[in-house]
């Protein structure tokens, strides 16, 4: 079984989708890993603000789970679901695009 997650975008982030939340199809026992997975497949420049060059995660943008931020659940390996809320939340010193890093 599966669903749409809602993914609510804070501050500049809503400038690189030019919306405020978007909608990602995942099933019912997926990870943050596999919610980036589908990000990079329909939102790149959002990718890109949200995963460095050498794949971890960047340090300026934080992603919680219902309010819970995934770095103290299980990082990457949090389990989401169709029924949760991803909110994505930048530091108010946003750097430049991350792909641009060496």
């Amino acid at each position: 079984m599966s669903g749409t997650l809602r993914i609510k975008l804070l501050a500049m982030l809503r400038e690189v989708t030019g919306d405020a939340e978007i909608g990602i199809p995942l099933p019912n026992d997926a990870t943050i890993s596999d919610l980036l997975e589908e990000i990079q497949k329909d939102y790149p420049a959002l990718y890109a603000r949200l995963v460095a060059p050498n794949g971890d995660l960047v340090d300026d943008v934080h992603i919680y789970r219902n309010g819970r931020n995934v770095t103290w659940i299980e990082g990457l390996n949090t389990a989401i679901s169709p029924s949760d809320v991803i909110t994505l939340i930048p530091h108010l010193s946003f750097p430049n695009d991350h792909s641009k890093r060496k």
